[in-house]
């Protein structure tokens, strides 16, 4: 069973999964890779990795400031604690960065960095400015809030995490927190990155439960596609009104390492979703809609670009030159012109 993929160094595919031994019937991970250097050739080889006794690997995130090597993902729980009937595991998080050995017996084959502890899951790791190496993470903050009738409730905030990443003389990386913007009483539903800028799909809603205190719950933040850079225009998108229960737009400049607000209203829309983007425009999933794209060559002023219509439900988008091509289930894959 495979969990996640990324593109890897020399045209490869590389994919998280899991191994099993029917023997001691232990499960491990491994990465496998598909080398697509000769397209009517591909090569297939496994790596597996260290098994983890209290933890386990969460996902793999590509090196957009280095596409020739990617990120491993995985948590160690160290400790847990009882909150007023809840139980809260205390979780260690890290990412390692995998590139391409080049010499000796092991040459061709991925080799690790080193582990780099991190406030919360990686979820981009990217150059927002040329030459600055950042790490985006997500955590969660929970915390009991009482209402006016001294009902107690637990809430459950994301929290984004914007890090500097180096590489000191010894060699091995670190990662230096830089800001943390905490979305009280908000739910996150997914975000992506162009650039310095950083777009925030926030849903109506939030994450939190509302009732009595020990009852279980959770939450997990969506992650979403891959980034590029370009140019576009348009029209003006008109804002909801403020009180409006919709999803809100929020854009971000990060090129501080900080959360620098340039943008933040509600869409009317409910339940979207954020795609990705590519030639300063943004694509958003209207459920059971289609594709909306956006045009945010100015990040600061967000433009209505263009529409199309789908059957089913988008689930992924890719550009092709001057083309979005938007798979939709059972109902196809249809094709959008970029102008």
């Amino acid at each position: 069973m495979e969990q996640d993929v990324a593109q890897g160094a020399d045209s490869a595919l590389v994919q998280l999964g899991w191994t099993w031994d029917s023997v001691t019937q232990i499960s491990g991970n491994k990465l496998t890779t598909i080398d697509l250097a000769d397209p009517a050739h591909p090569a297939v080889s496994e790596m597996s990795l260290p098994a983890r006794k209290d933890g386990g690997y969460y996902s793999l995130v590509g090196d957009a400031a280095d596409p020739s090597g990617f990120y491993v993902t995985y948590a160690d729980t160290v400790g847990q604690r009882v909150d007023n009937g809840f139980t809260f595991y205390r979780t260690r998080h890290y990412a390692e960065r995998f590139h391409r050995a080049v010499a000796g017996a092991s040459a061709g084959a991925w080799q690790g960095e080193g582990s780099i502890n991190l406030p919360g899951q990686l979820a981009r790791a990217w150059a927002p400015v040329p030459g600055e190496k950042a790490m985006l993470t997500t955590d969660t903050v929970n915390y009991t809030t009482k209402d006016a009738q001294g009902i107690v409730s637990w809430r459950f905030d994301t929290r984004l995490n914007l890090l500097r990443v180096a590489t000191p003389s010894r060699g091995k990386p670190v990662a230096e927190l830089m800001a943390s913007r905490q979305f009280s009483g908000q739910y996150v539903s997914d975000f992506v990155t162009e650039g310095s800028s950083l777009f925030v799909n926030v849903g109506s809603g939030s994450y939190g439960y509302y009732g009595p205190v020990g009852s279980s719950v959770g939450a997990k933040l969506a992650d979403v596609a891959p980034t590029a850079s370009g140019a576009v225009r348009r029209a003006a998108l008109v804002a909801a009104p403020a009180d409006d229960a919709s999803d809100r737009l929020m854009i971000f400049d990060v090129s501080r390492l900080a959360f620098d607000v340039l943008y933040d209203q509600p869409t009317g829309t409910n339940g979207a979703q954020f795609m990705g983007t590519y030639h300063h425009q943004l694509f958003v999933n209207l459920q059971g809609d289609g594709l909306f794209a956006v045009d945010v060559t100015d990040p600061a002023h967000p433009v209505s670009r263009d529409f199309l219509r789908t059957l089913g439900w988008g689930t992924n988008v890719a550009f092709v030159g001057d083309s979005a091509y938007v798979a939709s289930g059972y109902f196809g894959t249809y094709q959008m012109p970029l102008h």
